[in-house]
């Protein structure tokens, strides 16, 4: 009878050769839609459709091999309870084959986009309850710097916003620091320019920081390493990137991952590194290190992982 509220079919490695069945479409109470982890063989998105689930507040479509344009008939005026629109396709990078020869990935090949947004304001428009976005690895190059307003202007309860792999050109804007909200920024492997601007030290619930292989530019601000909540900062491979670690850090820091291979960091690596005790993650690549690497390093109980260069052990 269409009252059918929750259908999750996430995870389930179902196949629809034919894509998706406009049957879906009668189930006009459908609060919940988790189909990820489904294979729709490179099927196109039904252009009309999913306007008739307009109670939705969780869409899951990742990892469902989709193509082509995200249609119209998602998100916009046609969704406004959505607080979860998941879109994304996941990714991992192989960096060595069987001979241990490099392989580098090529993000700009379009060959690996397979869904697209070409008008993200559209998408947007009207999902002022959205909390968590993640659009990986769709493309979104047609909309030019413009992403970042679009998303401060009509999303203002944004907790997690994910779009490594879109193609986002521009700088973080001002108008980003209204997102008062925000957990997660993960804006990796994107074509980002400009500084890491010093209001993101002023989010206060912000845990992840993720804009390693971007273009990024200038002195880090070094009061971000003070936030409190932070658990991971990532600035790998961002060549412009200079800065300084810190001689003290926050006290009660949560810092678990900090990574600067491939940045313009220097200095001396201070002892107090060692107060961060729930490091798992301290990766001090950049080239511009110098001096002894602390023996006070070797207090942190909790690391994992340790990357250097330009060092003496």
């Amino acid at each position: 009878d269409g009252r059918v509220t929750n259908l999750d079919l996430g995870g389930r490695g179902l196949q629809a050769a034919a894509g998706l069945d406009p049957a879906l479409f009668s189930l006009t109470s459908l609060k919940l839609l988790n189909l990820s982890g489904n294979d729709f063989n490179m099927s196109q998105l039904p252009a009309v459709g999913f306007e008739q689930l307009s109670e939705l507040t969780h869409l899951d479509l990742s990892d469902t091999n989709f193509a082509g344009s995200v249609p119209s008939g998602i998100g916009g005026h046609h969704h406004p309870s959505l607080v979860y629109l998941d879109l994304s396709t996941s990714f991992y990078m192989v960096e060595f084959d069987s001979e241990n020869t490099a392989i580098y990935f090529d993000y700009d090949s379009p060959s690996i986009w397979q869904l697209s947004v070409p008008n993200l304001a559209s998408l947007l428009a009207n999902l002022t309850n959205l909390e968590e976005l993640r659009l990986g690895l769709v493309d979104l190059s047609s909309n030019g710097a413009g992403w970042c307003n679009d998303l401060a202007r009509f999303n203002p309860k944004l907790q997690v916003i994910s779009l490594p792999y879109c193609s986002l050109p521009g700088q973080i804007c001002e108008s980003f620091s209204a997102l008062r909200s925000l957990r997660v920024i993960e804006l990796h492997y994107n074509h980002i320019s400009g500084s890491v601007p010093e209001f993101v030290a002023c989010l206060p619930n912000l845990t992840v920081l993720q804009l390693s292989e971007n273009m990024f530019q200038g002195q880090f601000p070094p009061i971000i390493f003070q936030h409190k909540m932070l658990q991971t900062i990532d600035l790998s491979e961002n060549l412009g990137v200079s800065g300084v670690l810190p001689t003290t850090f926050s006290q009660g820091s949560s810092l678990e991952n900090l990574l600067l291979k491939g940045t313009n960091f220097s200095g001396a690596i201070p002892s107090s590194i060692s107060s961060l005790k729930s490091l798992k993650k301290l990766g001090l690549g950049a080239s511009g290190f110098s001096g002894i690497l602390p023996s006070s390093i070797g207090e942190l109980k909790s690391l994992e992982f340790l990357e250097v260069s330009g060092l003496q052990l």
